[in-house]
């Protein structure tokens, strides 16, 4: 192949400093991992992000490039008087053969203008069982209470439209679990089943006997179930809960409060990525109180680290039940409790550890890229 034919742009939000090693989200963590991935296999990649506020090399094959004047202008404007034609000029400058977007964003309708124009390929990947929902179901969850107008003409709409020509005009379209495949079957799509990476630092990490407690990573909100699983820990005062993550919102700022008042409860915030591996290899059960998820790294992670998962509700595209990767308690929160009360969980954790080494790994994620790019 040339070069042009193995360049690859991915386009986000944050990535430059997920390659730095300050991820907070797990799409940022996942592009920069493929970011890596690609660029240690002589794959040149290009990221364009819009937090970015210089471009720079970041290493031999990776490069940095921010979009000029993207706070520029004035609100409501400045995305037709700046940000569109600079982002367009970006794009247009790197010359790439493939253009890889992450989630759902009405921002990502200009690469697909670009790659079309320049002949290139645009692949998209799913990063949460939601973007593929019906409309009604996103009103629902997402919208009906927590959005006002500005949401609705900024945000909301153009996303919706965004979601329709996205899934439909991509060249490819990268799924996370057979769920989501499945939901996508039916549009003809060239859909591919690409589970997320675990992160290669966890092969550093020291696998500690377990120290009994239990860790739960992730932002404090209702969105991730704290709200059901407070009154658990709050009951369950000999078992000990390690929370790693923030409160985002008012609703978390109140759970917040509520868990500080619970001496079983230690709150670290937001940790390292190094840090959080290590909460996750020394602890007795990660523990996922989500409502919904697309699939969430912290379940990769724990698998890698031999860490058994209990999940409340979450199960991507019931690969716990089907190879036996921990426990799904079906929203049933008095089953959650028995779990956590017991000594020890009957789990073959190397077999589950091998399960993720041969489906979540870098060069699973490689070979499926070279047969894109190819």
């Amino acid at each position: 192949m040339n070069n042009k034919k193995r360049k690859v742009c991915i386009f986000g939000s944050q990535v430059a400093s997920a390659l730095q090693g300050n991820a907070m989200g797990g799409a940022e963590l996942q592009m920069a991992m493929l970011a890596k991935t690609l660029a240690e296999h002589n794959i040149e990649v290009v990221v364009i992000d819009r937090e970015a506020k210089e471009d720079f090399q970041f290493d031999r094959n990776i490069q940095i490039r921010s979009i000029p004047g993207w706070y520029r202008g004035i609100r409501g404007l400045r995305f037709f008087t700046h940000r569109v034609p600079n982002f367009i000029r970006t794009l247009r400058n790197i010359h790439a053969s493939l253009f890889y977007v992450r989630g759902i964003s009405y921002l990502f309708l200009i690469p697909l203008y670009v790659a079309k124009r320049c002949k290139a390929k645009f692949v998209l990947a799913i990063s949460h069982d939601s973007e593929l929902w019906r409309f009604q179901e996103r009103f629902k969850v997402f919208y009906r209470k927590n959005s006002s107008v500005w949401d609705w003409i900024s945000t909301n709409i153009p996303n919706e439209v965004a979601a329709y020509f996205l899934v439909r005009f991509c060249d490819v379209l990268l799924v996370q679990h057979e769920e989501q495949a499945q939901k996508v079957s039916s549009l003809g799509k060239k859909v591919i089943l690409l589970p997320n990476m675990f992160d290669p630092r966890i092969e550093h990490i020291s696998r500690n006997k377990s120290n009994g407690n239990i860790v739960i990573i992730g932002a404090l909100s209702n969105r991730k179930g704290l709200d059901l699983f407070l009154p658990v820990v709050q009951k369950l005062k000999h078992v000990t809960f390690e929370f790693v993550g923030e409160a985002e919102d008012i609703e978390g700022n109140r759970i917040k409060e509520q868990l500080k008042k619970c001496p079983n409860a230690i709150l670290h915030g937001w940790l390292n990525r190094e840090d959080t591996l290590r909460k996750i290899a020394s602890a007795k059960a990660l523990v996922n109180t989500s409502r919904m998820e697309g699939f969430p790294n912290a379940f990769i992670e724990a698998w890698a680290l031999r860490t058994p998962v209990i999940s409340l509700s979450v199960d991507p595209g019931n690969v716990i039940k089907n190879h036996k990767l921990g426990y799904v308690c079906n929203g049933n929160v008095e089953l959650l409790e028995e779990l956590l009360l017991k000594d020890t969980l009957d789990l073959n954790t190397a077999q589950i550890q091998d399960y993720v080494l041969k489906r979540h790994s870098a060069k699973y994620t490689i070979n499926v890229f070279e047969d894109i790019i190819s």
